[in-house]
């Protein structure tokens, strides 16, 4: 996936940003990582070229916004007319009852049907902030960027004590992994 985004114009890699989802589930072959990677450095040379003073080091400047501007919209909407739940917790237990229909058709192996509830999932978390008048965007961004700083906290660990983390177990990963987040008080 490396350079994937090579002489792409900024919509072209938007389009790309857009589908990025739907890459890494279809192909086995590439990573998250490997696609945020690309992406953030196709904007930060984007942002050079232009001149433009940006720290794009952040998740919030590699994805787009407005997504759960737009779901909250609807949600208000519905809710104006009545159709919402009296508080907070009606919306958890949706988005509980939510992820054991994801549970399920993961179970079932129901590719079609993941897609349908790891949305209707997406949409449940959105509403259940929205109860919580947290924004939801801006939370996403931070659990990205909070995953960025733990995941690169690790990486160094694994280096100082001589792990090679592409050949270690994911038990011995996930050990660093809880140290670093003990360590840092996440």
């Amino acid at each position: 996936m490396a350079g994937a985004t090579e002489g792409l114009d900024l919509n072209q890699a938007l389009d790309v940003q857009s589908n990025v989802a739907a890459q890494v589930a279809l192909n086995d072959d590439v990573s998250l990582i490997d696609v945020v990677t690309d992406l953030s450095l196709f904007f930060q040379s984007q942002v050079l070229d232009a001149g433009i003073g940006v720290d794009t080091s952040s998740c919030q400047d590699l994805v787009g916004s407005g997504l759960t501007d737009t779901v909250n919209v609807g949600q208000q909407k519905a809710a104006k007319v009545g159709f919402d739940w009296e508080n907070v917790n009606g919306a958890l237990d949706k988005l509980f009852e939510e992820c054991e229909e994801l549970q399920a058709a993961v179970e079932n192996n129901d590719v079609e049907n993941q897609r349908e509830e790891l949305g209707d999932v997406l949409f449940s978390a959105v509403n259940v902030a929205r109860f919580l008048n947290i924004d939801s965007e801006h939370a996403l961004y931070d659990a990205c960027d909070k995953f960025t700083d733990r995941f690169s906290s690790v990486e160094k660990l694994a280096n100082e004590r001589g792990i090679d983390m592409k050949t270690a177990p994911l038990s011995v990963l996930d050990s660093l992994w809880d140290e670093v987040k003990l360590s840092k008080n996440y």
